[in-house]
């Protein structure tokens, strides 16, 4: 699997944006607090980085929320058939809201998951907090990416990354964990 950072944005129809963050941002799902964004997967695990997520899938115990999965899917599905890239196995899909901190110190770097996948991150919403990748040690910055409405950016799981906490908004992301191959 090659080391790569993509980013693009409003690959999704314009609609389907605002669908995702008028119902993500709303009532409708049931968020759960966390004290660690990175919920122990990070480098160093030793941060207070609060958020509240929403699992929406986890391949390992085959749990959905009480949602239509291929509803959040289509943000892999069109980021797919723009780069030709057939969607094997979704390993991981969850939603991540900080709210704005007065701490602004960056979020533990962390990979998501150990073995090979790739990971999507969509942005929900305009805010700040940057998302920070790193080379392989997780010591020198490769790529910082603001948050954008409609924003994807799409990399290989083993880069280790973080995220910034919002300072303004709140900062809301879609998180897939996938396997896929090159057509």
């Amino acid at each position: 699997m090659e080391k790569f950072i993509e980013v693009f944005d409003n690959i999704l129809p314009k609609t389907l944006e605002d669908s995702y963050e008028k119902d993500l941002i709303s009532h409708s799902y049931p968020f759960h607090y966390g004290t660690n964004i990175t919920y122990g997967n990070s480098l160093s695990n030793t941060k207070y980085s609060p958020c509240f997520t929403v699992p929406l899938y986890e391949n390992f115990t085959n749990t959905y929320i009480k949602c239509n999965p291929n509803y959040f899917n289509q943000v892999l599905y069109y980021l797919g058939f723009k780069l030709e890239i057939n969607i094997l196995n979704i390993l991981k899909t969850k939603v991540l809201l900080q709210i704005p901190s007065i701490n602004q110190t960056q979020d533990d770097i962390h990979i998501d998951m150990n073995g090979p996948h790739w990971v999507c991150l969509y942005y929900i919403n305009d805010s700040d907090g940057d998302t920070v990748l790193f080379d392989e040690k997780g010591e020198k910055e490769i790529k910082r990416v603001t948050p954008k409405k409609g924003r994807i950016v799409f990399f290989n799981g083993k880069i280790p990354h973080c995220s910034n906490p919002p300072s303004k908004t709140h900062r809301a992301i879609i998180n897939f964990n996938f396997i896929g191959e090159k057509l």
